[in-house]
C-alpha cells in the first residue's frame, strides 16, 4: 500500500510518465523493521531527465509527492 500512494503521488505531482511499481527482496526492503520502498525519481542516462532532476523546482515536486503519498498511507492505516 506504501509503494502505491507513493507512486500515485509521484506521478500526479510531476507528471512523469507512470512506469509502474516493480517489488524485489533487496536486502533493504525485507530487513526493514518498518514499511519501506526504493523509488526511482529519475534516469541520469536521459538527458530530458537528468536536466529536470538537476532543478530545485522538480526536486520540490519530487519531495512533496514523496511526503503526500507517505502521508496517504498513514491515513489509511487502523487506529487503535
Amino acid at each position: 500500500r506504501l509503494a502505491y500512494e507513493v507512486q500515485r503521488a509521484l506521478v500526479a505531482g510531476t507528471e512523469a510518465v507512470d512506469r509502474g511499481m516493480k517489488s524485489a527482496r533487496f536486502a533493504v526492503l525485507r530487513e526493514s523493521p518498518c514499511p519501506a520502498v526504493l523509488v526511482e525519481m529519475g534516469f541520469m542516462s536521459c538527458p530530458t531527465e537528468d536536466v529536470r532532476l538537476g532543478t530545485a523546482a522538480y526536486q520540490d515536486r519530487l519531495a512533496k509527492g514523496m511526503a503526500l503519498g507517505i502521508q496517504r498511507y498513514d491515513a489509511s492505516l487502523p487506529r487503535r
